[in-house]
């Protein structure tokens, strides 16, 4: 009996406004925040046998709460999504936000052992201006990386942030250091201008930059610091870019920034992280491109959800961080002490 009731197709639902029977493992009961492009994708039961004493057997019956779906529940959805997409003439409406949305949702539940369920998950990607599904897509944050490679390998499209599907699913993610991907900055220029004053504009930022770090995420504190004493300042006319991967090189020359990291031996076996960071600068204005910089500094200094703020904090005048700041919660104690631990950064601080 518990056999057949777990494998007939016997409970109604609709799909897409059409009354069919499923399987209970097929079916879905929708919570009110699920989007109608997925609520249209997959089977789902009618209100009045989700609610109430409804709600305890669809429980225990095995149907899908789209409140807390299991991993493989979403892997099944996605490769519906796929199916769908393969078979159909034109690309389904919303389709892709249907499976961001999976995606978005499987990275949110993914904790411990998933054995078999996690094999072969269809994800959408990008491929030479297309979208398809793979199950082995490539990942790039950066724009300008993700621009260079489009054309040679698939590129997941989903939320940026989806660190947890990124490690289970084990996807190749270009960001990181020790993906293969080396990039070669080659600056031109240099003598061009003047480098004192891209350093005094980074340094009389600096010590607004760590204050509004450490008060957001405490626990980084010395490597912000250590990050941005270490970092320093080449301004150049023009920057290029040139990708290697995979024994293929791509040259760029949108970038207007890049910061190149290496790694020097300190004392006995300790290795210290130092930074270049290659401005380029036009010398009609002075000013380096600071939100494309931002965001960048976030990263080399391990706090990558404050670039946007990093990017504001540059680019304004210390009034402007002052305000801004405020509006953060962050005193103006914080950022003096920050500057009181560097000669350079006490002199732009309180200089101007």
């Amino acid at each position: 009996f518990a056999h057949l009731l777990s494998e007939l197709s016997w409970v109604p639902a609709w799909v897409a406004n059409e009354r069919t029977l499923v399987r209970p493992s097929d079916a879905w009961r929708l919570a009110p925040d699920t989007p109608r492009w997925v609520a249209r994708r997959v089977a789902v039961l009618p209100a009045d046998l989700s609610e109430g004493p409804g709600a305890a057997l669809a429980l225990a019956l095995g149907v899908t709460d789209a409140a807390r779906p299991s991993p493989s529940d979403l892997v099944g959805l996605l490769k519906a999504l796929r199916d769908e997409y393969e078979s159909a003439v034109e690309n389904p409406a919303n389709i892709d936000k249907a499976a961001k949305w999976a995606m978005r949702t499987l990275n949110d539940v993914l904790f411990g052992d998933h054995g078999e369920s996690l094999e072969d998950v269809p994800l959408l990607a990008r491929f030479q201006d297309e979208q398809i599904f793979t199950a082995d897509p490539a990942v790039a944050s950066d724009p300008l990386l993700r621009d260079s490679w489009k054309d040679h390998l698939p590129i997941l499209d989903a939320d940026k942030d989806l660190r947890r599907l990124h490690e289970v699913l084990g996807l190749t993610v270009l960001d990181d250091p020790e993906s293969g991907v080396k990039i070669t900055p080659l600056p031109s220029g240099i003598g061009d201008v003047d480098q004192s004053l891209a350093q005094d504009a980074l340094a009389a930022a600096k010590p607004f930059l760590a204050a509004l770090a450490i008060a957001n995420t405490p626990s980084r504190e010395l490597d912000v610091k250590r990050g941005l004493k270490r970092l320093e300042v080449m301004a150049c006319t023009k920057l290029v870019l040139r990708y290697s991967f995979r024994e293929m090189t791509i040259e760029r020359t949108e970038a207007t920034s890049f910061i190149a990291e290496r790694m020097e031996k300190g004392h006995g076996a300790i290795r210290k992280k130092f930074g270049t960071a290659h401005l380029e600068i036009d010398p009609a204005n002075t000013h380096p491109d600071w939100y494309s910089f931002g965001p960048q500094l976030a990263d080399f200094l391990g706090v990558p959800t404050q670039g946007d703020a990093f990017a504001m904090v540059l680019a304004g005048t210390n009034e402007d961080r002052r305000r801004y700041l405020a509006s953060r919660h962050v005193s103006m104690e914080a950022v003096e002490s920050m500057a009181a631990e560097h000669e350079s950064w006490i002199l732009e601080l309180f200089g101007t």
